[in-house]
């Protein structure tokens, strides 16, 4: 019922071992029913030096807002293992950290969708200054795994090479707010499934390889008659992408027309990435060392670039 309904459970259990003990057979109870499930890790004393046990001892000293708010925090199940290993494993020694990585690795290995695996290899390694490519090899060779590419994904054909290099942090933060927007439509309307497909996937509208990945992913689960809800797509994003996606989440009841919505923002979208690609083609024919053969390709996309920009109605 928890999966059907919420489609995530938060599980907060007593601050003691065996509460952990507990909540990590809960934890892979609901993992293996196909829930986003997360932990929340309990403060041991709340801000006058009372003990916290319990979630009930924290709601009674420290409110209902504030256990709210601590939700937030709330750790997914590979993060809250490699928490606990690192509580038993000493990485600054060769032993320690060979524990922690087989153990860690265990862990992210039961995870099935490779995106989501990449982004734990990611995060972990960085959180506990470990070794990305050690964490990886181990990874893969738990999961026969040997590359990025995955038979469950479609291989999208790079004929077109729209926003080959984004100019600045600043232009992929608006792509992604964009392109998030367009995620949470999805996961709200199953039928814009079609649309999404031919606009970004099909004309390689994408303006990175880690949100073709996600939406890719999105697509195979709705062809398999999974739901790719919003709580599922978030636990694959980083802490920074997660709370961008979320945001933009808790805004989709604010969207009268849903149809209408998707049709702007997929036209911002492109939209933008053309304007950001025209950027970085004009930097380029102004450098130095290109042919006079180079400098005409440049042209003749800017060309066609400015044509495709005319087609939308945009206020910037």
């Amino acid at each position: 019922m928890i999966k059907r309904v919420f489609g995530q459970a938060i599980i907060a259990y007593d601050n003691d071992a065996a509460g952990q003990n507990a909540t990590l057979r809960g934890l892979d109870i609901l993992a293996g029913l196909g829930c986003v499930v997360k932990v929340l890790m309990l403060p041991a004393k709340d801000k006058f030096g009372n003990t916290i046990k319990d979630p009930d001892d924290f709601i009674r000293l420290m409110g209902k807002e504030e256990f709210k708010e601590s939700l937030k925090n709330a750790l997914m199940l590979v993060e809250y293992k490699a928490h606990l290993l690192k509580q038993t494993c000493d990485l600054k020694t060769s032993g320690g950290k060979i524990a922690f990585l087989k153990g860690v690795a265990a862990a992210i290995g039961q995870v099935q969708s490779p995106v989501e695996r990449d982004v734990y290899i990611k995060n972990i390694s960085a959180r506990y200054n470990t070794s990305y490519d050690a964490l990886l090899k181990e990874v893969q060779n738990r999961t026969g795994d040997t590359g990025r590419s995955d038979t469950s994904q479609t291989e999208i054909p790079r004929t077109k090479k729209i926003a080959s290099a984004l100019t600045d942090r600043f232009t992929e933060s608006k792509l992604d707010k964009l392109f998030y927007t367009i995620l949470v439509l999805l996961c709200n309307n199953p039928t814009f499934k079609g649309e999404i497909e031919k606009q970004l996937l099909a004309d390689n509208m994408i303006h990175n390889d880690f949100s073709r990945d996600l939406l890719q992913e999105i697509i195979n689960r709705y062809d398999s008659k999974e739901s790719p809800d919003e709580a599922r797509i978030a636990a694959m994003l980083d802490d920074e992408q997660r709370a961008a996606f979320i945001k933009e989440a808790a805004e989709y009841h604010t969207i009268s027309d849903p149809c209408k919505a998707l049709n702007d923002y997929i036209s911002k979208y492109r939209h933008d990435m053309i304007v950001n690609n025209n950027m970085v083609l004009s930097r380029a024919l102004a450098s130095d060392g290109l042919s006079e053969s180079e400098k005409e390709n440049i042209k003749e996309e800017l060309r066609k670039n400015t044509a495709l920009l005319a087609k939308y109605k945009i206020n910037t």
